[in-house]
């Protein structure tokens, strides 16, 4: 009985040739083929996209962190790094890198004119309003502007070590000098 099933199968053999071959069987071979290669770009590009995603929350997240310290190392850093990061073609890309470009002309014009520090504050909320929009977040930019915190003592302890810097240097320098003097007292030995 077996024999007899095994006889009364449909007996299938390879196509002699390439020419002999189906639509069928081509798409079956390319899908064998073909499928590992696409799923690998695919995951390439989904990877290189979430990479890209957390880049820009990365930079976006040390901004707003910031931007009640814009004199920061980390500050300026991630501003540098704005034109890397927003980096493609679109319109919102070139919209934020745009910004970016008048805040930086802004940060070379006179600091000593009228409303310079105003317009810095004006143009870093901007751009924060727009990288945020860009990757979802919706601020308005009053809540920006004055929903940040810098204690008071940060402000003061800068001011002191700016001035002390600038009075060090004026010492190397020479303009300055550190008056001395001797004291003379006498302590009682100690037992």
């Amino acid at each position: 009985m077996l024999t007899l099933i095994i006889q009364n199968a449909p007996q299938t053999q390879p196509p002699a040739n390439i020419g002999q071959l189906q639509p069928r069987d081509i798409i079956e071979i390319a899908a064998i083929f073909l499928g590992p290669i696409a799923a690998l770009l695919i995951q390439r590009l989904l990877d290189k996209w979430r990479q890209n995603k957390k880049e820009k929350l990365s930079l976006y997240a040390t901004l707003m962190r910031l931007r009640a310290v814009r004199l920061s190392p980390e500050y300026v850093n991630a501003l540098n790094t704005i034109d890397v990061v927003f980096k493609k073609k679109n319109r919102t890309e070139r919209d934020i890198r745009a910004k970016w470009g008048k805040l930086n002309d802004q940060y070379y014009a006179d600091a000593s004119s009228e409303g310079w520090n105003e317009r810095i504050s004006e143009l870093s909320i901007d751009l924060l309003v727009a990288m945020g929009k860009s990757l979802g977040y919706e601020f308005d930019p009053s809540h920006l502007k004055h929903n940040v915190y810098s204690p008071m003592v940060q402000a003061i302890q800068f001011n002191e070590n700016e001035e002390l810097r600038k009075r060090f240097l004026e010492v190397v320098n020479g303009k300055r000098s550190i008056r001395v003097a001797i004291f003379k007292e006498d302590f009682p030995e100690t037992k």
